[in-house]
């Protein structure tokens, strides 16, 4: 039973996790990278490593001194998980980049511990086979949380087809098989249902 509740609670709350936050990240990092393409025009070229993008906000002590500076920004946005974005110069890709580590601060990562870079809004590790298949995982889960009656009827519905082929089944091991598996896909299909026509009392 409390494999179950697990399972109804992660499917009750599926959903595309942290889809806000990253939307947040591109927008903060689009808008980043087209103020320092401003300094750029205004500087001849943009700032250094060293100043990084403080350079968008105070003026940048160097020698000799800039003639000319304008302050760009007011603050430099945190991220979603409120840490600084990194600054890249020269950039991997492009000239100059700004990334995020994701919400695990890490390297590399899925989701929404996936890097973000303003050069391709995602990190090389994103398009492995573990992340592939992480996205899928995400897709499965939000469908079904859209979808919950289809999957729970669709559930049942297996569940008496595979019960209906132990009857035909050759052996008698085969049948016996085929039935523990349809009345455990049923029972599961049974206590979904539960959950959704009376709520969360059926976790206990």
């Amino acid at each position: 039973m409390i494999l179950i509740a697990l399972v109804a609670d992660s499917i009750s709350n599926a959903r595309p996790p942290g889809n806000n936050r990253v939307a947040k990240v591109k927008n903060d990092l689009r808008a980043i990278v087209e103020t320092l393409e401003l300094y750029r025009l205004g500087h001849g070229e943009y700032p250094s490593a060293t100043h990084g993008l403080r350079a968008l906000v105070e003026k940048p002590v160097v020698v000799p001194e800039l003639i000319y500076w304008e302050k760009l920004l007011d603050n430099i946005p945190k991220d979603s998980w409120q840490r600084s974005y990194l600054y890249l110069n020269p950039g991997m890709v492009d000239p100059v980049e700004v990334y995020s580590f994701g919400r695990d601060g890490k390297l590399g990562g899925c989701g929404d511990d996936a890097d973000l870079y303003s050069s391709s809004f995602e990190s090389v590790g994103s398009k492995s086979l573990k992340c592939k298949s992480h996205r899928l995982l995400d897709g499965i889960a939000n469908w079904i949380s859209k979808n919950r009656f289809l999957f729970v009827v669709t559930l049942i519905i297996i569940g008496v087809l595979i019960n209906r082929a132990a009857q035909k089944a050759a052996k008698p091991a085969y049948s016996i098989l085929y039935r523990i598996i349809g009345w455990t896909i049923t029972g599961f299909g049974g206590y979904f249902l539960l959950l959704l026509l009376f709520g969360t009392k059926y976790y206990h």
